[in-house]
């Protein structure tokens, strides 16, 4: 994993990272060499099977989801079934 910042959205902000960005703060992830959906999702929500969760929240982000770019800032939304000690 690269880097992760805890970011505060801006209310005049017009980025848009879904519900999310109304529920206070959103990790921001930075795409590393060796990362790909499955791994950051395994991080984060500990299943790789909710890759799909953080594509569908990044969709305008990954043009192809098989292939990250390194450097690509993707939120990480909170799962439902997750509890998140923000």
């Amino acid at each position: 994993m690269t880097s992760v910042d805890y970011i505060t959205p801006d209310a005049n902000d017009d980025t848009s990272y879904g519900a999310d960005r109304h529920a206070g703060r959103i990790i921001v992830h930075r795409v590393g060499l060796t990362d790909t959906l499955a791994s950051i999702a395994i991080h984060y929500y500990g299943d790789a099977r909710l890759f799909r969760y953080i594509l569908d929240h990044n969709e305008r982000h990954i043009h192809n989801p098989n292939q990250l770019v390194p450097g690509t800032e993707l939120a990480i939304p909170r799962h439902p079934m997750m509890r998140w000690d923000w």
